[in-house]
């Protein structure tokens, strides 16, 4: 199942709409609807993806980790801390 569709099942299981998801991650509905079809483009970028993806996953009451972990294996991962860089 990919990210989008879990979000989108968890959500209806959890029994919320867009709008309330909306109005708790203060997420525009497009995004979140996009999100749920993954098509991550509207996120603004990888970190607001990511961060989306963390919003609402709490909102909806699931662990976002393995979300993330799943979309950076699917786009290129992980930022690397400034430690690794410097």
């Amino acid at each position: 199942m990919s990210i989008g569709e879990t979000l989108a099942r968890e959500r209806e299981q959890a029994g919320l709409t867009l709008t309330q998801v909306s109005l708790q991650t203060r997420i525009r509905e497009s995004v979140i609807r996009a999100m749920e079809q993954d098509d991550f483009s509207a996120c603004g970028g990888n970190f607001y993806a990511r961060g989306h993806i963390r919003s609402i996953s709490r909102v909806i009451g699931i662990d976002p980790e393995p979300l993330v972990r799943e979309y950076d294996d699917a786009h290129g991962g992980a930022p690397m801390p400034l430690s690794a860089v410097a």
